[in-house]
């Protein structure tokens, strides 16, 4: 596959925005084959959450995939001999924001749709079709909203509260609010299957599924403390976990060598450049 990039250039300054509006709002229930392209990390939780819809919605099809390299440079995130930030040069050019994953685009026309992996999987997992899987039901939205919300902020992005640069105390303290958020999980998840539904995991379930992928292999040996019990200690949601593993489709989307060599990538440059 060729990819057309414009010359690699400073992102523009006038009319430079910092947010990518999402704009799949017009082409919503248009699926045909070919139609995106979606540039991903299998190592980033954040791509690895649309991964899931894209694979659950059964849209492989109609979302082509293009894989970033798992470790990074200076620059960012690699893509052959090119940056994904020459990607947004092309197809975002009034972007200044940071050059993240996922990026879609729509292929026709070379235009961005949405870096926002919340906005992605919600377009994914509300496609109707004969053999996908609603992640987002309408009798279940608001479960879902509020669910997400908690795990969002209690979970997913708590792991990354201070990141590398954290001191002792700061990881203490992240380390204690997520083990509260965990041990709390844990009793809820001894009296149901899954969050929002009960019986169908749903946006939330994955939102949760993706940081506990990373957790033994990346969170708790690279950025919390000691205290931090392995998953093993949590039976519930380490039944959780495994559980979610065996979804058809969800395999495939897991890479833990990818994982690895991405947080020991990053540790060891941060290490490198605070030395």
């Amino acid at each position: 596959m060729s990819i057309d990039f414009s010359p690699t250039q400073a992102f523009p300054r006038e009319d430079a925005t910092r947010t990518l509006t999402t704009r799949w709002e017009a082409a919503k229930g248009v699926m045909s084959p070919g139609r995106y392209r979606l540039y991903v990390s299998y190592a980033c939780p954040w791509s690895h959450r649309v991964l899931i819809a894209r694979a659950l919605s059964k849209l492989e099809n109609a979302v082509e995939l293009v894989e970033v390299e798992p470790k990074m440079d200076h620059i960012g995130w690699r893509l052959g001999g090119h940056h994904l930030a020459d990607c947004y040069r092309a197809y975002a050019p009034g972007y200044i924001g940071k050059a993240s994953v996922p990026l879609m685009i729509e292929i026709e026309n070379g235009q961005a749709v949405s870096n926002t992996s919340a906005d992605l999987m919600r377009m994914f997992g509300t496609w109707s079709s004969d053999f996908g899987h609603l992640l987002y039901p309408a009798e279940y939205a608001a479960a879902c909203d509020v669910w997400n919300a908690d795990v969002e902020t209690n979970v997913n992005k708590r792991v990354y509260q201070f990141g590398f640069a954290a001191s002792k105390e700061e990881k203490d303290m992240k380390t204690s609010a997520l083990m509260k958020t965990f041990l709390n999980l844990d009793d809820l998840l001894a009296k149901r299957r899954y969050l929002a539904s009960g019986d169908t995991p749903l946006e939330p379930d994955w939102r949760l599924w993706t940081t506990l992928a990373r957790y033994e292999l990346a969170y708790r040996p690279f950025m919390l403390s000691a205290s931090a019990l392995p998953l093993l200690d949590l039976p519930n949601l380490a039944r959780f976990f495994d559980d979610l593993l065996t979804v058809q489709g969800i395999p495939e989307t897991y890479r833990p060598d990818e994982i690895v060599a991405h947080y020991s990538a990053r540790l060891r440059d941060f290490k490198i450049d605070h030395c």
